[in-house]
């Protein structure tokens, strides 16, 4: 009810007005109803106070939204209510602006009700008032304008519909662009029929895709946008976390998610089949509506990566990317995540020990917190140093930090993204299809034994999508096939470096980016690292077992106690024996899965057998 309507003991009279678009609020509607009622309560000496003025602005009455959102349902719940009183008036323009809906819902659900509880309808364009018991010729007025209502509002419908379609079809087929509305980095040009650039910000589309392919996550994309002070599109944020002015991660997920980057454009149209309000997809997207500027194969890409950080890599990420192996690095014992954290907080007399504990960082097995696995933690650092080692030759670390690009192996990673982001986008594309195929399955005539038009267009594009997947697979092959050539070819037992670690000249920022690249590269070649280090005294008590005999506590075999297997994409795998006394040193290298012809250029160890039986004996 409007908050400002009196209630009355007496008889009091209403004025309804009701508009559907701003075109009629401009125009003269408004003008004109106000002065209809205000002209009828002057003629029978009336004043019509304001807070008796109801109107619902820009609101249809075809599906009744005036009745259940606005001031007019609002009225008749105050009737229904009897707040009312019996042999008030109740003044519109015409019939029209109470409802468009169908004559019998008209009549039955508003006019009938309104009358019975004693309301007098007064139509102004005609003078004519209603009030109950309505006679035959009443009656048969109202239900008339009713339906002619109800008519015209179809009718405007059909034409506003076919409208749309003519629109529809033309832009499909390269004429005028379908409305002004386009992503932030474009603006329609003055003939409406293409879209012009905006220089500025297609450069910032562009360096967030590169940054996302780079393996930076949306949060620290959005950071470096915020910490750069570049400035948002339509103004950012509003308030609170991101004010405006500012860059919000649901704005770079937005950008990374818009397919208009490659020129691909859906159109919709409204749908009010039953819970199914809103728009649906008319049609397949139309390809080349806007400007291509990230191409599709890059927009693969850019999905790719950041579905492989959601599978294997969330959480935070530290200010430098501290752990380079979220997400892949598993205990051997029992399969369990590796976590990364400091060694812990311990006072000792020796400063030195108490400050090594303060800074070391361990990996750990997650299931060890809880007493289900008895694995040993690493020395993250340690192992960080022996992997980029002896992985030098798969994961090119000068080539990152230098910032150089366009090794053959960048470009068949690259490609390989490309193909895993294609792929994602074709099995997202079946699955709709196959949904369509059931609904039209359901709605199709039994009995005639034939597929229906729509069923065969479906299994058409359906048959097309998969000899593309088919494809992609074989390509997939020859690509991962070509990348253990190289990296054969390029390894070899005489030239492995020590890996030197990153730059200490870089800002936290440049070294996120730097680690960023460098997990990525290694998300890319490597599917998953399994490290094997037990607690055999740990695991003899979760048994219940004695060790015969009794584990030193300074266990000389400590130093030889540790592997890790390390599973490349494509089936080859690696296990390293890494040198406790130091990480960058291996006793044995086992290569699996390999070309045997290249046996002697794969990594091997940079200690002899000689030696490692001479360190076990020590």
């Amino acid at each position: 009810m409007n908050s400002m309507m009196k209630i009355s003991n007496q008889p009091t009279v209403h004025l309804y007005v009701r508009w559907s678009t701003d075109i009629q609020k401009d125009g003269d509607s408004n003008r004109r109803q106000l002065e209809l009622g205000t002209n009828w309560c002057a003629s029978r000496n009336i004043v019509l106070p304001p807070e008796n003025i109801m109107k619902d602005e820009g609101v249809s009455a075809f599906r009744g939204k005036n009745i259940q959102d606005g001031k007019l349902g609002e009225y008749l719940a105050s009737v229904k209510a009897g707040k009312i009183v019996f042999g008030s008036s109740l003044l519109v323009e015409n019939l029209d602006r109470l409802s468009r809906q169908d004559a019998f819902k008209t009549m039955a659900t508003i006019i009938y009700e309104l009358l019975q509880a004693g309301i007098i309808l007064v139509t102004l364009d005609t003078g004519k008032e209603y009030k109950w018991p309505l006679d035959f010729a009443d009656m048969v007025t109202l239900s008339a304008m009713a339906g002619r209502g109800n008519g015209e509002s179809e009718r405007k419908k059909m034409m506003l519909t076919k409208a749309w379609k003519n629109k529809r079809d033309e832009a499909r087929n390269g004429g005028k662009k379908l409305s002004s509305i386009c992503p932030a980095w474009l603006k329609l040009s003055d003939d409406r029929m293409s879209f012009d650039l905006i220089p500025s910000r297609v450069a910032i589309v562009q360096r967030i895709f590169r940054m996302s392919m780079d393996g930076l996550g949306i949060h620290k994309i959005t950071q470096t946008l915020n910490r750069e002070k570049i400035e948002p599109f339509n103004g950012g944020g509003r308030a609170g976390k991101n004010p405006r002015g500012t860059w919000a991660n649901s704005s770079v997920n937005s950008i990374l998610s818009n397919r208009a980057v490659f020129g691909e454009f859906q159109m919709k149209i409204r749908t009010h089949e039953p819970n199914k309000r809103g728009k649906a997809n008319d049609g397949e997207p139309v390809q080349g509506y806007y400007p291509t500027i990230i191409s599709e194969a890059d927009f693969n890409a850019s999905t790719a990566v950041r579905t492989g950080r959601m599978n294997h890599s969330s959480g935070r990420k530290g200010k430098t990317l501290s752990n380079l192996f979220t997400g892949i690095a598993a205990c051997s014992e029992c399969g369990g995540k590796m976590h990364q954290r400091l060694l812990g907080t311990y006072k000792s007399k020796n400063p030195e020990v108490t400050k090594r504990y303060k800074e070391t960082k361990i990996l750990y097995c997650s299931e060890t917190v809880n007493g289900n696995c008895a694995s040993k933690s690493w020395d993250y650092r340690e192992f960080e140093d022996s992997f980029l080692t002896f992985m030098r030759t798969e994961v090119d670390v000068d080539t990152i930090i230098k910032g150089g690009t366009g090794t053959r192996i960048d470009i068949i990673n690259g490609e390989l993204q490309q193909l895993d982001g294609e792929r994602q986008a074709i099995q997202s594309k079946v699955n709709r299809l196959l949904d369509l195929d059931d609904d039209d399955d359901e709605q199709a005539p039994m009995g005639n034994g034939k597929a229906s038009p729509v069923s065969i267009s479906i299994k058409a594009k359906l048959a097309t999508h998969d000899a593309r997947l088919e494809q992609i697979i074989s390509r997939v092959s020859d690509l991962n096939q070509e990348r253990v050539t190289i990296i054969e070819s390029r390894a070899s037992a005489n030239e492995i470096v020590k890996f030197t670690g990153f730059p200490v000249n870089l800002s936290e920022s440049e070294l996120y980016d730097v680690r960023a690249k460098t997990a990525q590269q290694i998300r890319s070649v490597v599917e998953s690292i399994h490290l094997y280090r037990p607690n055999l005294a740990k695991r003899a008590r979760i048994e219940g077992l004695v060790l015969y005999p009794p584990q030193p506590k300074n266990d000389p075999d400590a130093r030889f106690d540790r592997r890790y297997v390390v599973r490349f994409h494509g089936g080859a795998t690696r296990t390293i024996f890494p040198d406790g006394n130091n990480s960058e040193h291996a006793f044995i290298v086992l290569n699996f899965g390999f070309d045997p012809s290249r046996a002697d250029t794969l990594p091997t160890a940079t200690r002899t057998a000689e030696e490692f039986a001479m360190a076990r004996a020590e």
